[in-house]
């Protein structure tokens, strides 16, 4: 389930017409940003400013080795709270902890605005979605048609660890056999090894069949890829 990303040159059809590879890359990070640079994210959780602020991000501390320490840990301190008032939708005018509240409970949740769009019915390209409740798809990069490099988000309250997933996929086409490589899993070995298959939800076949969560995949494989841990970020 972790396998190496090849960084594979394809036409992506209704995807966009093109053929351009996604530069090799040392890290997620990296990935992520290369991925988007050539239009090959086709989702992510928190929306493209999270990718563009992971560069800005990496760009800061890049230029910021041959600062005193002081400044690198309060510009890390800064980013944080930044980060925090972001993702857990705090409210307050003036943006200080004084004025800081969640947001009031019971308060009707809007539906998330889709990342992808198909152009038009010939793009084959799957529709990811994860944000509900448990759902930790943090980002998914179109590599061909019939293959996608997926990126977990990490466990609350731990130091990147990612060894589950839960996440949607719409527009798929029938008959067409997919391959998910999911980049960021942390352990050093798997169930996934020794048989152990996806668990799976379909509401095709519910409707019509009245099957329920079932086993699916094949060809399943848990091994270590080239990408380095970026401080425990993935």
């Amino acid at each position: 389930m972790n396998p190496a990303n090849k960084n594979k040159e394809g036409s992506l059809g209704g995807y966009g017409g093109f053929e351009t590879e996604i530069p090799a890359s040392a890290t997620i990070t990296d990935y992520l940003i290369n991925a988007k640079e050539v239009g090959r994210l086709v989702y992510c959780r928190f929306g493209e400013k999270y990718v563009t602020d992971l560069e800005k991000r990496k760009n800061s501390n890049l230029s910021a080795l041959n600062q005193p320490a002081p400044s690198l840990s309060s510009a890390s301190y800064l980013i944080n709270i930044k980060k925090l008032m972001e993702e857990h939708n705090i409210d307050g005018e003036k943006r200080d902890f004084k004025s800081m509240k969640t947001g009031q409970m019971g308060k009707a949740m809007s539906t998330p605005t889709q990342y992808y769009n198909p152009t038009g019915p010939d793009d084959n390209t799957l529709i990811f979605e994860s944000r509900f409740e448990s759902g930790n798809l943090l980002a998914a990069i179109k590599v061909s048609e019939v293959e996608y490099d997926l990126i977990l988000q990490n466990d609350i309250n731990t130091n990147g660890n990612t060894q589950w997933f839960f996440y949607r996929v719409e527009n798929p086409t029938a008959g067409r056999k997919i391959r998910f490589n999911f980049l960021n899993m942390n352990k050093s070995d798997s169930l996934y090894n020794y048989g152990m298959r996806i668990l799976s939800f379909s509401n095709a076949l519910k409707e019509d069949k009245g099957i329920g969560w079932h086993r699916v995949g094949s060809e399943i494989n848990y091994f270590q890829n080239q990408y380095k841990r970026d401080h425990s970020r993935f």
